[in-house]
C-alpha cells in the first residue's frame, strides 16, 4: 500500500473512531466516561506510518472530537499532536509488535491527551468539576485506550493484508537454484 493510501486509511480510521465515541452511548452510561478511540488510532498511526501522516490523524481527529464535544473548537489537536510527536521520535525504542507494549503505550498515550487537554479546556472553555469523577472519567478514557490500542494493531495489520498488493520480486536469483561449477 502506498503511503499516501496507508495515511490516509488512518485518518479514516480516525474519524471512524470519533464517531464512535460519539455515537455509541452505552460505555459511556456504563461507565461514566468516553472510550479511547482516538489516542489507540494516533498510537498505531505515530508507530506505523513512516512518513508525517500522524500529524493528519491528530489534526482531523481533534477537530472531530472537539465537534462532538463540549472542548472548545481545536483543544483537543495540541495534545494530540504533542502526544504524537512524542510517540514518532522515539518510535525506534517502543516494541511496537508486543501487544503488552501496544497496551501501555496506548494507555500512557491517552492518560497523556486527556492531562494535556485539561488545562486547554479550562483556560478556554468551560471548566470541568475536578475531583474523583474526573479522575474516574481519566482512568477510564486510559483504560480502554489500553484495551483497544492492540485492536487497532491487529486491525491494520488485517486490513494491510486485504487491501495491499503482494511484493513483487524483480530479481532474476532464485535461492533455491543450485549453480554447479566444474573445471574444465
Amino acid at each position: 500500500m502506498s503511503p499516501r493510501a496507508r495515511q490516509w486509511g488512518w485518518v479514516a480510521l480516525a474519524l471512524l473512531a470519533v464517531f464512535l465515541t460519539a455515537v455509541w452511548g452505552a460505555p459511556r452510561r456504563w461507565l461514566g466516561a468516553p472510550l479511547g478511540f482516538l489516542p489507540a488510532v494516533l498510537v498505531g498511526a505515530a508507530l506505523d506510518m513512516r512518513t508525517e501522516g500522524w500529524r493528519w490523524v491528530a489534526v482531523a481527529g481533534g477537530l472531530a472530537a472537539d465537534t462532538f464535544s463540549l472542548n472548545p473548537l481545536g483543544a483537543s489537536i495540541l495534545p494530540l499532536y504533542v502526544t504524537g510527536a512524542f510517540l514518532r521520535t522515539r518510535h525506534d525504542l517502543w516494541l511496537g509488535e508486543l501487544p503488552f507494549a501496544q497496551a501501555v503505550l496506548g494507555a500512557g498515550a491517552a492518560w497523556a491527551v486527556a492531562l494535556l487537554t485539561l488545562p486547554l479546556v479550562m483556560t478556554f472553555g468551560e471548566p470541568p468539576v475536578l475531583g474523583l469523577p474526573l479522575a474516574w472519567r481519566i482512568g477510564v478514557f486510559g483504560l480502554s485506550a489500553a484495551a483497544l490500542t492492540p485492536v487497532v494493531f491487529a486491525l491494520n495489520r488485517r486490513l494491510d493484508r486485504w487491501l495491499a498488493h503482494p511484493e513483487l520480486d524483480l530479481s532474476s536469483f532464485r535461492t533455491d537454484r543450485e549453480i554447479v561449477r566444474t573445471r574444465r
